[in-house]
């Protein structure tokens, strides 16, 4: 089944064949640099970019894909950083502080999904043991949005095929009157489909295929990376 919500861009490099744990490590090792990288001086900031940058290169990650998918995040990371001209030095400094750390925390997750498949990130984070509620949680929504824009798409073809001249307020209402018809059928299938798993003895939690063994050299690709992300911001804050 196709996920229309997926960033996945396939692409035969080094990243995208490294295992998926590994590159969760990695990303958790960047992301807790960059928390703990000094605003001053400004170097590690800049030495976690070029890293990050890096990393997209050997990907073949473009990089007008990259900044059309965080432009969205522009207003929730710009409209803090403006208001903040507007205080004090202290103020300032925060703001800025703020942008720099969220522009590198949403460029990493950004190169992260770019990467790897989300329903795969989802599987993996389904058998950590403080997340796996959420992973699931996660796995159903992705899942049910991918049905109901499927339902979108055909009932958006059907209008193009059979009534091509309908307007938008008649196209939406059969669009609306379609989802409506899919949620109720999805939530009476789901009755039967949990009544069926209870009586085979189903007790409350879903069973999770055997991960495959994780290579080393993946493992140690994932650490290297995590490492020398903490090594940059440790020697920022502490060097």
């Amino acid at each position: 089944m196709p996920h229309h919500l997926d960033l996945y861009l396939p692409h035969e490099s080094p990243l995208h064949k490294l295992d998926e744990r590994a590159k969760l490590l990695a990303a958790v090792g960047f992301v807790t640099a960059v928390l703990l990288a000094p605003a001053r001086p400004h170097w590690p900031a800049g030495a976690l970019l070029l890293v990050l940058v890096s990393t997209g290169t050997l990907a073949r990650i473009p990089v007008r894909t990259i900044c059309r998918r965080l432009l969205p995040l522009a207003l929730v990371i710009g409209a803090p950083f403006l208001l903040s001209r507007l205080g004090g030095e202290a103020t300032r400094a925060a703001g800025a502080q703020f942008a720099v750390k969220s522009f590198l925390v949403a460029a990493s997750f950004v190169m992260l999904m770019a990467s790897t498949r989300a329903i795969v990130l989802l599987e993996v984070a389904e058998r950590l043991p403080v997340v796996s509620a959420l992973g699931q949680l996660g796995e159903f929504i992705l899942r049910g949005v991918d049905l109901l824009a499927e339902e979108v798409i055909r009932t958006n073809r059907s209008w193009v095929l059979r009534a091509a001249s309908a307007t938008i307020r008649v196209r939406l209402f059969g669009l609306t009157h379609a989802s409506v018809g899919l949620v109720a059928r999805a939530a009476a299938r789901s009755e039967r489909v949990g009544a069926a798993m209870v009586l085979r003895g189903f007790h409350g939690k879903l069973p999770t295929g055997v991960p495959s063994p994780l290579p080393w050299s993946h493992l140690a690709a994932g650490l290297i990376f995590a490492l020398v992300s903490l090594g940059i911001a440790g020697a920022g804050r502490w060097g």
